[in-house]
């Protein structure tokens, strides 16, 4: 197996990708786990079951937690310099935050 190397920029596109097919797969199975049938007329059988769906939501969660765990690892092993010092990436997403409030 050969490793792909990917920027943390991409990373989070491909984690917001991914965040977007589970509400999808969230929805389908919502959208197929019941029916409504009026007298007389056939049930409509949707062409995935929940069961099916339910599978590849655990499946895309899986990638999903397995990007955020690479994302998290990445913000505490890379740094950058910051007044001189050299502090993590989450220090730095940290102390952004901060001085957005004391902007505000």
């Amino acid at each position: 197996m050969s490793t792909v190397q990917i920027t943390m920029a991409e990373a989070l596109s491909v984690r917001a990708a991914i965040g977007r097919k589970l509400h999808q797969l969230f929805h389908e199975r919502n959208m197929n786990s019941t029916s409504i049938i009026e007298k007389g007329e056939t049930a409509e059988i949707p062409a995935r079951s929940v069961d099916v769906l339910t599978r590849e939501i655990e499946a895309v969660n899986a990638d999903f937690r397995k990007i955020d765990v690479l994302l998290a690892k990445a913000n505490i092993e890379r740094t950058i310099v910051w007044d001189g010092q050299p502090i993590t990436i989450l220090e730095a997403i940290e102390l952004a935050k901060q001085t957005r409030i004391e902007i505000q």
